[in-house]
């Protein structure tokens, strides 16, 4: 709905038309420290949220990430086009755009850095760039932006991933009340936090290319994860742990 009633104020306006950042991650909930968790450290996001909304109710559409980008992208839930089961590779309704090409319609830059992974086919061009370099400072001069900036730190493969040098300490680490007290889920508990700081650093980088631009008071910025934690009960989990994710949205006084 959120997105919805910004779309159609930014087909309607004529001037002064905000640049809309989306900043995704994958494979975390609301293990951040705006969120009240302690052990977080995650101090750009925080600050995100102090100066933003912080949704403490945000639910992902589906617990794992195709479904769930595929709904975003399309407006649309996964189900009522067929797009449910992983890299189902669906063809899109006749006459349905997605949420950038509608933008791009609309006279915006839309670049994605670099996730995609919808359960959609045979989709007309939907960027203006896609890749790994997409940046909106490939613009044209004056032109608004729509730029998503996705980070894989967080996947589950990014956890489980060895050697890994803790910093934060495994034997200290508070478990959901979920998880058996065993030195294997603590390990892969705290390698998560860690990954979760080294996300808001990346954050934190692109925060400030923004205000290195002179572009913060002029640009909507979303952050919220695909779904749930990459563990036991929380990706490919139907439930609390496995849907609910940490969404904040930060604008100017101007908008």
């Amino acid at each position: 709905m959120l997105i919805s009633i910004l779309l159609l104020t930014l087909l309607t306006a004529q001037v002064d038309r905000p640049n809309i950042l989306w900043i995704t991650s994958e494979d975390n909930g609301p293990q951040l420290g705006c969120y009240g968790d302690t052990q977080a450290r995650t101090p750009n996001l925080d600050q995100l949220a102090s100066r933003g909304i912080r949704f403490e109710n945000a639910w992902s559409n589906a617990p794992v990430c195709a479904p769930a980008r595929t709904t975003i992208i399309t407006g649309m839930y996964a189900p009522s086009l067929g797009a449910q089961h992983m890299r189902s590779r669906v063809a899109m309704p006749e006459g349905y755009r997605l949420f950038p090409q509608l933008l791009r319609e609309a006279g915006y830059y839309c670049v994605n850095r670099a996730k995609t992974d919808y359960n959609l086919d045979n989709l007309e061009q939907v960027w203006d760039q896609s890749n790994h370099k997409a940046h909106w400072r490939g613009r044209k001069n004056g032109q608004p932006f729509f730029a998503v900036i996705n980070f894989t730190t967080t996947h589950e493969s990014a956890t489980r991933r060895r050697p890994h040098t803790a910093v934060q300490d495994a034997k200290t680490v508070k478990l959901p009340d979920y998880y058996p007290d065993l030195p294997e889920i603590r390990q892969d508990w705290a390698q998560y936090y860690d990954q979760m700081a080294v996300m808001d650093s990346q954050v934190g980088v692109v925060l400030s290319q923004l205000q290195e631009d002179g572009l913060a008071d002029q640009t909507i910025v979303f952050y919220f994860a695909d779904h749930g934690p990459g563990f036991a009960r929380g990706k490919r989990w139907p439930g609390d742990s496995g849907m609910r994710v940490p969404m904040i949205v930060s604008f100017s006084p101007r908008y």
